[in-house]
């Protein structure tokens, strides 16, 4: 959520801690975004009402429309 304050683009970590490690990007705020909330399995959305990002609850229906479409990051 800090990143999404912030920034309007970002690099992306992954790999195995301690052992081997890729740097990728950098990426528009979206691509980025989805790439590391896939590996997390977890979907961002924005409030309504005040616009804040807040993460829907796993496999609400929310959840389950952002993940098949694809969209991790405000769909």
């Amino acid at each position: 959520m800090f990143l999404d304050y912030l920034s309007d683009k970002l690099r992306v970590f992954d790999g195995i801690p301690a052992k081997e490690g890729v740097v990728k990007g950098p990426y528009s705020m979206e691509d980025g975004m989805n790439m590391f909330l896939k590996k997390l399995g977890i979907t961002l959305r924005r409030d309504k009402e005040n616009l804040m990002p807040r993460v829907n609850k796993l496999e609400s229906k929310l959840d389950r429309e952002q993940k098949e479409k694809g969209k991790f990051y405000y769909a």
